[in-house]
Order: C-alpha cells, then structure tokens, then sequence
C-alpha cells in the first residue's frame, strides 16, 4: 500500500532487508529513509526510485557503523574497509587479501582480519550452488558459514555496503 510492490524485479521488502546485516534498527533506517526520500518528492507513495536513493545513503550509514564497531573491537583494523572501494562485488579470498594488504594487514594477519570482515557481516561466501552465506545467518559461527563451502572459496561483499563502496558487478 505505501511503497512500491518491486525493486529490480525483486520485492522491495527483500530487497531492503537483503541490504542490512538483518538488524532491526538497520531495516528501520532503510524504510525512514525511504520514506523520507519519498516525502521531500511529494509522493504519497514510496516508489522504486525513492528506495534506490535512500540505499545510497542507507549504505554509507551502514558502512560508518561497522567502521566505528570494527574500530571498537580490533582499532588497527578499522580502516580496511576502504581498501574494498571500487572492487568488485564478488572475489576470491586471494584478491581479498590482497585488498588487505593495500590496507597495510601484514601477511600473517589477513586470515585473523578476513575472519573479523566475516564475522561482522561485511564479507559473506558462496556456496557451492552460488548463494550468499553470511555469518549472521549461522548466529556469527564463521566456522559454520564455511562448512562445504567450496575450497578455495569466493567472498561477496554484502550488499549493504555496496553502493557506499561503489563495487562493480563482476
């Protein structure tokens, strides 16, 4: 009734909800930016346009937050985020480390940093029929996400934070 019923020939509500790390306050965020996109056009409805220019602002917001989460629990690794602009949605774990390498992680620290990207949502996996896996799916067990996950595996930078990074589809 009040927003657009599709977004890319997605449904808008999982197209909202597929860019936040499944936090409620991350979905509400979206929405009152919606919204509030909507209102300053003057529609009485929230339209497909309106939700894909609240994402870009919803996905720097996101991608402050984990800043300043990342920084709260491992401060050196804070700024490996920004080694990620401009790369592409979807890598091998050599090119990933290879991003954080550019961030100044030494070498015998990129699997301990990978791992953190992973736990905190910013880094998901596919699986070996293709689909995104992240750690909040498998309630933060890295382990968990990785099992049968196909070796070498593929990182997917989840989509929350695409736009503000300005990933490229592959």
């Amino acid at each position: 009734t009040f927003f657009d019923s599709h977004v890319q020939a997605e449904e808008s509500f999982s197209y909202m909800l597929r860019r936040t790390l499944m936090r409620p306050r991350d979905l509400l965020r979206f929405l009152k930016q919606s919204v509030n996109v909507a209102v300053n056009r003057g529609h009485v409805k929230v339209t497909e346009r309106d939700i894909l220019q609240a994402e870009g602002t919803s996905s720097e917001d996101q991608l402050q937050e984990i800043f300043f989460e990342l920084r709260d629990v491992s401060p050196d690794c804070s700024d490996v985020l920004y080694a990620f602009i401009g790369c592409p949605v979807t890598l091998t774990s050599e090119m990933a480390k290879k991003f954080l390498s550019i961030a100044g992680v030494s070498e015998d620290r990129a699997d301990h940093v990978l791992e953190l990207l992973f736990w905190f949502g910013f880094l998901g996996v596919l699986d070996a029929e293709g689909e995104e896996r992240y750690a909040y799916q498998f309630q933060h067990g890295v382990k968990r996400m990785l099992t049968g996950v196909p070796t070498p595996f593929r990182c997917v930078i989840q989509p929350a934070f695409r736009r503000a990074l300005g990933c490229t589809e592959n």
